[in-house]
C-alpha cells in the first residue's frame, strides 16, 4: 500500500475519531442542558439586587384621615434571590419557585417578600411554548408552613414561557393584578412586574440577577 494510501487512511481515521468526540461532546452539553431544566424551565439559583416604586391610592380611613398621607410614593433599592427547583408536591411532580427580597417596609405588604409557587405544565403549544398551571402558592408563610398541591378550579392557566435563541421569557400570573416576568440568558435573570389594587396601591419591582457558583 503507497505511502499516500495510508496517509489518506489515517487523515479518514483521525476525522471520524474527531466527529465523534464531537457528538459525544454535543451529547453531553445537551443532557446537562436538559438536566438543568424542567419543562423548559431554566433550574438554579441566582441572586442580585432590584428597585422598587410604591404609589399609595388616595384613601381614607375611618378618623375621615387620607392614609396615603407622608407615602404617596417610595423608591428603594433591595437585594434578592431566585431558587428554582423540581419537587413532587402531594406525590405530585412540580416546579418551585422561590423568590426572597429584603426589601423594607411597604404598606399592606410587611417587609419582605418571600414567594413560593408551585408550577405544573399544562401543555405544549409550539415547540417554542409552553404554558402551566399555578398548583401552589405561598406569600410570606410562617416557619415550618408546607405548600399543597391544590389545581386551579376552573382550569385557569398562570404561565407562559417563550424560548426565543438563547434566551428564555417565563411569565407569570398569580393573580389577575399580580404579574411578574422573568427574562434567562446565560448566566443572567431580568426579572420585572407589578401588582396593583385598591387596597395595595401599585408596587413595580425591576431586577437583575446572576446565577450562583
Amino acid at each position: 500500500m503507497s505511502a499516500n494510501r495510508l496517509r489518506a487512511i489515517r487523515a479518514t481515521a483521525m476525522g471520524y475519531v474527531a466527529a465523534v468526540l464531537a457528538l459525544s461532546a454535543a451529547s453531553g452539553c445537551s443532557s446537562s442542558s436538559t438536566r438543568d431544566r424542567a419543562w423548559g424551565i431554566p433550574l438554579g439559583e441566582w441572586e442580585g439586587s432590584g428597585t422598587f416604586v410604591y404609589e399609595c391610592r388616595s384613601r381614607h380611613g375611618p378618623d375621615g384621615r387620607d392614609e396615603c398621607e407622608g407615602q404617596e410614593r417610595i423608591v428603594r433599592d433591595y437585594p434578592t434571590t431566585l431558587r428554582i427547583e423540581r419537587a413532587v408536591l402531594d406525590g405530585h411532580d412540580v416546579v418551585v419557585l422561590k423568590i426572597l427580597s429584603s426589601r423594607g417596609d411597604i404598606p399592606h405588604l410587611d417587609n419582605r417578600t418571600d414567594l413560593r409557587v408551585a408550577l405544573v405544565e399544562s401543555q405544549q403549544v409550539h415547540p417554542r411554548v409552553r404554558m402551566f398551571r399555578m398548583v401552589a402558592a405561598q406569600f410570606n408563610p410562617s416557619e415550618g408552613e408546607r405548600m399543597s398541591y391544590e389545581p386551579p378550579h376552573d382550569g385557569a392557566y398562570h404561565g407562559v414561557l417563550l424560548q426565543t435563541g438563547d434566551q428564555t421569557v417565563l411569565q407569570l400570573h398569580y393573580q389577575s393584578d399580580f404579574v411578574d416576568t422573568l427574562r434567562f440568558s446565560g448566566s443572567g435573570v431580568d426579572k420585572a412586574g407589578l401588582v396593583q389594587s385598591d387596597e395595595v396601591g401599585l408596587v413595580h419591582w425591576s431586577e437583575r440577577l446572576r446565577r450562583r457558583d
